[in-house]
């Protein structure tokens, strides 16, 4: 039983915990954690049609006071785009392996070793990024900007599992950049190259 998810007709929205958030992004050194708060979208479990198009989704407020790697260019661009996208992807699929979100999808969940420890252990070594693809349709300012990742669609192939989501940044003056990102874990990995 998932407390978050069962008997839900409305999409819920569920405040992540600073703690946890923080907990997560601990392989970021400080100036690097540009994801400020996030929460997390649960879907509604009574619709079944094509208007439901996403399996969880994570909304972020970021901030880039200073870029980490090359002076203010006054403006988003790839390199944070990426950056932004690893931090509240980590932040969604921490929380959902957490609160055992993706048990509905596949019922031996746990026993392909895909639990929240297995997660935590593995974070940075086994979720890679396969496929990513960036729009930068209007300028985005960096100093205050949201970000939204859906989890579009979940592929199993052996050992690895393929998540297909979709990212948008916005900010208060219309500015905008989109995407879509193919991630693909392998709790296992870690395992063959030591």
């Amino acid at each position: 039983m998932n407390s978050f998810t069962d008997n839900c007709s409305v999409p819920s929205t569920v405040p992540v915990p600073p703690i946890f958030q923080s907990d997560i992004l601990t392989p970021y050194m400080e100036h690097t954690t540009y994801l400020k708060k996030s929460q997390i979208i649960l879907p509604n479990n009574e619709q079944t049609d094509e208007k439901q198009s996403y399996l969880i989704k994570a909304l972020g407020e970021f901030s880039i006071p200073e870029s980490c790697y090359i002076d203010d260019t006054g403006h988003f661009n790839s390199v944070e785009f990426n950056i932004c996208f690893n931090q509240i992807s980590y932040v969604m699929f921490a929380f959902a392996f957490k609160h055992n979100i993706f048990n509905s999808v596949l019922k031996d969940w746990k026993k392909k070793g895909l639990s929240y420890e297995s997660f935590r252990k593995n974070q940075l070594s086994s979720m890679l990024i396969v496929k990513i693809e960036g729009k930068f349709l209007s300028n985005l300012a960096s100093d205050q900007f949201w970000g939204e990742v859906s989890l579009k669609k979940i592929l199993f192939r052996s050992d690895v599992i393929y998540f297909y989501t979709d990212i948008i940044y916005y900010d208060k003056h219309n500015g905008k950049s989109n995407g879509s990102v193919v991630l693909a874990y392998n709790p296992n990995l870690n395992k063959r190259t030591t």
